[in-house]
């Protein structure tokens, strides 16, 4: 019988949009206090499935930067750790990812790259 996290990861790819985004802000809740049991998800998972774990993950902000790294097995889970940590604040995660320059610079190249942007003055600006 899969587990509360397992039932909620699995809704990302077989029900309706709406009840997935309720399903991935529980899954964010959870995250709190389960990040390394729901990254651990992030390797073997789908694409739909993968997007609700790492929006969860990034919005708990509750994740071991190791594990994030041991998620990247494929450019598609590569791309997801970038967003992961890419939207965490600059200040708390610069001295720490080095191990991440060292094991995929190019995925470093690109949280940096978020970081910038997010940075940026420009970054909320609206079009009237």
């Amino acid at each position: 019988m899969p587990n509360r996290r397992d039932a909620l990861i699995q809704t990302f790819t077989e029900l309706t949009e709406p009840i997935r985004i309720e399903a991935v802000r529980a899954l964010r809740k959870i995250s709190e206090i389960e990040s390394t049991n729901i990254i651990s998800k992030l390797p073997s998972s789908v694409e739909d499935q993968r997007a609700g774990i790492a929006w969860a993950i990034s919005r708990s902000g509750n994740f071991v930067l190791d594990d994030l790294i041991r998620t990247m097995v494929d450019d598609d889970a590569r791309r997801w750790a970038a967003y992961i940590l890419g939207i965490q604040d600059r200040e708390s995660y610069i001295g720490k990812i080095e191990a991440l320059r060292n094991r995929d610079p190019e995925v470093y190249f690109a949280v940096t790259v978020l970081w910038k942007i997010i940075g940026s003055w420009i970054y909320k600006t609206k079009e009237y």
